[in-house]
């Protein structure tokens, strides 16, 4: 178990909702499950080049307090102060001793 002094990055854990507008569309509404503290680290970065645009990909392993609903469709705001929020889309969630204690995230934040 992560020890509770390392939970010092605040994240907002996000699930979607399909709902339709009026030409019959469908949109992706986020809405917040929770927020918490977390542990974060960084577990890879690379560049990732197409035809004519580079990105990087930044990979991430984060730490929160168990929370349930949280699955690889959800997401995780990064918030840090002063800044915008960072983005990162949940690629993998498992709870590493199936006590309902903490939830470890295999996270991917994209930038163009």
């Amino acid at each position: 178990m992560t020890p509770r002094g390392m939970f010092r990055h605040e994240m907002a854990v996000q699930n979607y909702t399909m709902s339709v507008d009026s030409y019959g569309q469908g949109t992706k509404t986020w809405s917040t499950l929770a927020t918490v503290l977390g542990y974060i680290e960084n577990a890879d970065g690379r560049s990732i080049e197409s035809v004519d645009v580079t990105r990087g990909q930044s990979a991430y392993r984060i730490v929160i307090p168990w929370i349930d609903l949280v699955t690889i469709k959800s997401r995780i705001l990064l918030r840090e102060t002063g800044k915008s929020d960072r983005t990162l889309e949940v690629t993998g969630v498992v709870d590493p001793d199936l006590r309902r204690m903490e939830l470890h995230i295999e996270a991917l934040e994209v930038t163009a």
